[in-house]
């Protein structure tokens, strides 16, 4: 399991500013995807990243309450609601809408989470039970000042807010994300 601090109860962590709406052009990131196996070579491809807008302190909101009224699917259904913000592809595929994209400052430079609504085929969605659950993708991207860096890909994904904790837990199905490298 993951913590993400996506969104962050009662507090608004990410600055303002470092979540403009006004970007003055979009962001395009490539990186290498490396898929971990147990039994043999990664599997590698491209990704591709690219980001029209960052979401507001307003959508957070509306996930979070849709989070803790009703759980990973209210979530999944109030993301699925929201505009779309920029789009996650690996070549020779359609890509996937990322619906809710923040960023925040780190010493080094900056953080930008992605969380992606993901589509299921048809086969996926009448017989694997377990997936369904695992309704969302996110994308973690660590950028240094010159935009470069690494980041992780969780490819199947559910939610539920600790309320102890006050976090946004992100629960990956087979415990073993992606790597992604040479970010720029």
């Amino acid at each position: 399991m993951a913590i993400l601090t996506i969104l962050e109860a009662g507090t608004a962590r990410l600055a303002d500013q470092a979540n403009s709406n006004n970007l003055k052009k979009p962001e395009t990131y490539v990186a290498t995807a490396s898929e971990p196996s147990a039994v043999a070579r990664p599997r590698t491809s491209g990704l591709s990243v690219y980001i029209d807008s960052y979401s507001t302190e307003e959508e957070t909101g509306q996930l979070l309450n849709a989070l803790r009224i009703n759980g990973s699917h209210g979530f999944q259904q109030a993301l699925s609601e929201l505009k779309t913000r920029g789009r996650v592809v690996i070549p020779g595929r359609a890509g996937y809408e990322a619906k809710f994209i923040r960023q925040s400052p780190t010493s080094s430079g900056r953080e930008a989470r992605i969380v992606l609504d993901r589509r299921m085929s048809f086969m996926e969605s009448y017989y694997g039970e377990t997936s369904k659950d695992y309704g969302v993708s996110a994308v973690e991207i660590s950028l240094n000042g010159q935009n470069k860096g690494d980041g992780i890909l969780y490819p199947l994904s559910k939610l539920h807010f600790d309320q102890k904790n006050h976090q946004l837990v992100l629960e990956n199905i087979e415990n073993r994300p992606w790597r992604l490298t040479n970010v720029r």
